[in-house]
C-alpha cells in the first residue's frame, strides 16, 4: 500500500526499508510513552497552580507598591507651588526665581524618593520641556513631541506607559497633568523610570527552576519578562498567552509557546488592572513523566539505529555501483534520493543554464554593441581585433569607405531642463531610431550614442568618394527635415570626409567633432561638411587674431570685467576692415564670438537665450554695417548678460547661504568639515568659502566655532551635562581641546563660565 504513495514510489531500496523501519518500530513506542507522560503530568497540576498564585502575589505586591510610590510623588510634583508658578511665566533667564526654584525642587523630589527616574516638564504655553537631564529646549526637539501632542491629558488621573510602547522609548513613562491656578492646564510632568529597575524588582523574586514570569499592562503590552527581546512586544490575538489574558481574576491553563508546553497561571491586579503571568514547563513539572519520555526516545532511537544498520547493510550492494555512476558526473548525489532521477536532473540543470547564458548574452547585446563601437571610434582597436568583435557583437560594417556623421541637438541644456532622465534617454532612442530607418536603406551602417545628446553614426560603402558623398549629404538633410518635423528642437549634423580602412574611423569621429565645434562659423540646424567649413574660413594668419580676441573676451566676460571686454570687443571691430574683405567672412567671426559667450554661459549653468530675447543669430545676421553691430554687442548684449547674473547670482547666494547655516545648526553634534558641507549641496569647497565672505563676512571656520561656544554656552546654563557630555555632543577630539578652544573665545574656561553665572544669579 505505501508503494502507491508517490514520496514512497520515488524512494531507493534504502530509504524505502528505512521508512518501513520507522513505522513498524518508533510510532508504537512513542504513542505509549505520550499516554503516560500526561497521565503523570495531571497527578502534580494542582500542586504547581497553587505554587504559581503564591508566586504572583508576590511579584503583584512589589511591583503595585513600586508604582504607588511613584505616583505620590508624581502628585506631589504637579501640586508644587515654585513648579506651578516656573510653568505659568514660562521657565527662561528672566523668570530665574522660579526656574532655579524648580530644578531644585525636582532635584529633591528625586533625592528622596527610593525609586530613581529623571524628570521632564513639558509646558505647551510657551512651546518648551525642561528636563534635569538635557536642559531646557524647544517642544519640537523633545523625543516625544509626536506623544504629548496627541494626548489628552486634562484629567485627574495619571497615565502610565510602559516600555517600548513609542518608538526610542525604553523607559517606562508615568504622565500627570500640572494644575495651574487650581486648574487642570496642558501642562505636563513627565517621569522617566529605568526599565531597569522594574526588570530588577521583578528579577529579584525566587521563581524556582525554569519558570517564567510575564507582567502584561490593560492593552496586550508585555512590561515586564525575564526575556529583555519580549518587552514591549504586544500579545498576538492567536496566540495562547493572548486568551490567558483576556481572562478575569485568577486563571490556570496549559498553553504551548515555541513548541514547549507549559502550565500557565495567571491573575489581574485591582491596582492597575496589569495581569501577572507565571509559566512553568510541563516537562519541569512531571520529572516521572520526563523519565517515562526519555525512555520512550531511547527505545525509538534504538530501534531506528537497527533498522538503519540492517537498511544500509542490505542495500549497500544494490546502490553502491549505480552511486559511483553519478557521483562521476555530478557531486551533488548523496545517496539518499533517486539516483536515476538524479542524473535526469542534472542534465536537466545543464540544459537550463545554457538556457539563461544564451538570454543574458542576448540581454547585453546592445551594450557589448556600444562599447564596441565607442571603443572604434576611439581608435582603441587594431584592424585584427575590430573584424573579430563587430562580428561577435553582430554589427555588419561593410565597405572600403567609411563616414563618421555626429548629430548633435541644439541647445541641449535647455533639453536637460524640460526633461527628466528618462525622457530624455526616450527622446536619444526615438532620434537613434529615426536616424537608422532613413540611412540603412542606402548604406551599411552603425550608430551609437558617444555623449549626451549626440548620435554617432558610422557608414561604410563601397561606391566612389563623390558619388556617396552626395547620397549621403542628401540623407543628412532628410533627418534635419524629420527631427524639425517630428521633434520639439533642432539638431545639427556634421559630416567627416571619407577615410579607408577601419582603422581611420577615429579620425573621421574626430573631423566631424571639430567641425560641430566651429559650426557658428556657418547657420544653424544643417549639415556640416569640412568643404563648407574651409569655405568659410579666413586665411590663417587673420583666423589666429581673431581668435586670439575672441578668447581675450570670452575670458574677461568669465572674470566679470564687463568694462574690458568692451574694449575688446572695439578693438576687434576697428581691425576687421583691415583684414577681412567680404561679409560672409566678417559675419563668420561674429558667430564664432556669440558661439564662445553662448559655451562660457553654459559651462555657468545658464543659456545665452535667458539673457536676450527672440534668435540672436538671426538678429546678428540683420545689420547692416559694423557700427550696428558694435552698437548692439556693447550696448544691447553685454548689459543683459550682466544684468542677468547679477541678479541670479544676488537671490542664489541669499538662498543658499540660509541653507548652508541651517544645514551646519541641524548638524552641529557631528564633526562637521568644509567638504562635508560643500558635498551636501553639491557645491565647491570655494563657492562655499566664497558664500560666507559674501553674505556673512566671515569663513566658514569661525562660524562654525562660534555657533559651538554659543551652544555650549546654552548647556552650560540650562543643563547639568558636564564639561566633558558637552565635548562629546559638540564632536570635540577631548575635554581639553573644547576647554582650550572655549578659554579662547570667552577668556574663562567651561567650569568657571557656569560657576560665576550661577553666583551672579
Amino acid at each position: 500500500m505505501l508503494n502507491r504513495i508517490p514520496i514512497v514510489k520515488n524512494l531507493t531500496f534504502q530509504k524505502t526499508l528505512l521508512v518501513y523501519s520507522i513505522l513498524l518500530g518508533i510510532v508504537p513506542v512513542l504513542l505509549i510513552g505520550l499516554l503516560s507522560s500526561n497521565m503523570a503530568a495531571k497527578s502534580i497540576q494542582e500542586e504547581v497552580n497553587l505554587s504559581q498564585q503564591i508566586i504572583l502575589r508576590q511579584i503583584e505586591n512589589q511591583v503595585d507598591a513600586m508604582l504607588k510610590d511613584l505616583q505620590g510623588t508624581s502628585l506631589q510634583m504637579a501640586n508644587d507651588l515654585t513648579i506651578e508658578k516656573a510653568l505659568r511665566y514660562g521657565i527662561s533667564m528672566q523668570n530665574l526665581e522660579s526656574t532655579l526654584g524648580t530644578i531644585s525642587a525636582i532635584g529633591k523630589y528625586r533625592n528622596y524618593s527610593k525609586i530613581g527616574f529623571h524628570v521632564s516638564l513639558v509646558n505647551p504655553s510657551y512651546e518648551q520641556v525642561y528636563s534635569n537631564q538635557f536642559g531646557l529646549q524647544p517642544i519640537k526637539d523633545f523625543r516625544f513631541y509626536e506623544l504629548v501632542r496627541t494626548l489628552d491629558m486634562k484629567q485627574q488621573r495619571p497615565m502610565l506607559i510602559p516600555p517600548h510602547t513609542y518608538p526610542n522609548q525604553p523607559e517606562l513613562m508615568l504622565l500627570r497633568t500640572i494644575y495651574l491656578n487650581a486648574l487642570p492646564s496642558d501642562a505636563i510632568v513627565i517621569m522617566h523610570i529605568d526599565a531597569k529597575q522594574l526588570n530588577d524588582l521583578f528579577t529579584s523574586v525566587n521563581l524556582g527552576g525554569n519558570r517564567k514570569a510575564l507582567v502584561v499592562d490593560d492593552q496586550g503590552q508585555i512590561v515586564l519578562s525575564a526575556d529583555p527581546n519580549e518587552v514591549g512586544s504586544r500579545l498576538s490575538p492567536s496566540s495562547e498567552l493572548y486568551s490567558l489574558w483576556s481572562q478575569t481574576g485568577e486563571a490556570n491553563s496549559t498553553l504551548t509557546l515555541d513548541r514547549v508546553q507549559y502550565q500557565a497561571s495567571s491573575q489581574k491586579s485591582g491596582f492597575n488592572g496589569w495581569t501577572y503571568i507565571a509559566l512553568t514547563p510541563v516537562k519541569e513539572l512531571s520529572k516521572k513523566a520526563d523519565h517515562i519520555k526519555l525512555i520512550t526516545w531511547y527505545m525509538v532511537a534504538g530501534l531506528a539505529a537497527l533498522w538503519l544498520v540492517i537498511s544500509i547493510l542490505g542495500s549497500r550492494r544494490l546502490t553502491v555501483p549505480l552511486q559511483r555512476i553519478t557521483q562521476k558526473v555530478t557531486k551533488e548525489i548523496d545517496g539518499s534520493g533517486n539516483e536515476f532521477a538524479a542524473l535526469n536532473q542534472y542534465i536537466d540543470r545543464i540544459v537550463e543554464m545554457n538556457t539563461d547564458m544564451k538570454n543574458k548574452l542576448f540581454e547585453q547585446q546592445p551594450q557589448l554593441k556600444d562599447s564596441v563601437l565607442l571603443q572604434l571610434l576611439r581608435g582603441e582597436l587594431t584592424e585584427e581585433e575590430i573584424n573579430g568583435k563587430l562580428k561577435q557583437v553582430g554589427v555588419r560594417l561593410q565597405g572600403q569607405w567609411f563616414y563618421v556623421c555626429v548629430v548633435e541637438i541644439d541647445q541641449y541644456g535647455q533639453v536637460i531642463q524640460t526633461y527628466g532622465e528618462r525622457d530624455r534617454a526616450l527622446l536619444m532612442y526615438a532620434l537613434s531610431k529615426l536616424i537608422t530607418e532613413i540611412c540603412e536603406e542606402t548604406f551599411s551602417c552603425a550608430i551609437v550614442s558617444a555623449q549626451p545628446g549626440q548620435v554617432t553614426l558610422i557608414v561604410g560603402t563601397d561606391d566612389d568618394e563623390e558619388f556617396s558623398g552626395r547620397k549621403l549629404l542628401e540623407r543628412c538633410e532628410l533627418i534635419n527635415e524629420l527631427v524639425k518635423k517630428y521633434f520639439k528642437f533642432t539638431a545639427t549634423v556634421a559630416v567627416s570626409q571619407a577615410y579607408k580602412r577601419y582603422g581611420s574611423i577615429c579620425e573621421g569621429y574626430q573631423e566631424a567633432l571639430m567641425l560641430l565645434h566651429n559650426r557658428t562659423l556657418i547657420d544653424k540646424h544643417r549639415t556640416i561638411t569640412y568643404k563648407e567649413m574651409t569655405n568659410a574660413a579666413l586665411s590663417q594668419q587673420s583666423s589666429r587674431l581673431f581668435v586670439k580676441w575672441q578668447k581675450a573676451i570670452v575670458d574677461q566676460l568669465g572674470k566679470g570685467d564687463f568694462e574690458q571686454a568692451a574694449l575688446q570687443i572695439n578693438e576687434m571691430i576697428d581691425a576687421i576692415p583691415e583684414h577681412v574683405h567680404n561679409h560672409s567672412s566678417a559675419m563668420g567671426i561674429f558667430n564664432f564670438l556669440l558661439g564662445g559667450i553662448e559655451h562660457l554661459l553654459q559651462e555657468m549653468g545658464y543659456e545665452l537665450s535667458d539673457c536676450l530675447e527672440g534668435n540672436i543669430y538671426r538678429t546678428l545676421y540683420d545689420f547692416r554695417s559694423l557700427q550696428e553691430i558694435r552698437e548692439w554687442l556693447v550696448e544691447t548684449v553685454l548689459p543683459s548678460i550682466r544684468k542677468h547674473l547679477t541678479e541670479t547670482d544676488e537671490y542664489d547666494g541669499k538662498k543658499m547661504i540660509r541653507q548652508l547655516i541651517g544645514y551646519i545648526h541641524e548638524h552641529i553634534e557631528e564633526d562637521l568639515s568644509l567638504q562635508q558641507v560643500a558635498d551636501a549641496f553639491q557645491l565647491t569647497t570655494a563657492k562655499v568659502r566664497a558664500l560666507f565672505k559674501e553674505e556673512l563676512n566671515t569663513n566658514f571656520i569661525n562660524y562654525l566655532i562660534d555657533y559651538r561656544i554659543a551652544k555650549a554656552k546654552e548647556w552650560l546654563i540650562h543643563s547639568e551635562m558636564s564639561v566633558k557630555e558637552i565635548s562629546d555632543r559638540l564632536s570635540y577630539t577631548s575635554p581639553q581641546n573644547f576647554s582650550r578652544i572655549f578659554k579662547q573665545m570667552t577668556g574663562v574656561s567651561p567650569g568657571k563660565f557656569r560657576d560665576e553665572f550661577y553666583r551672579k544669579e
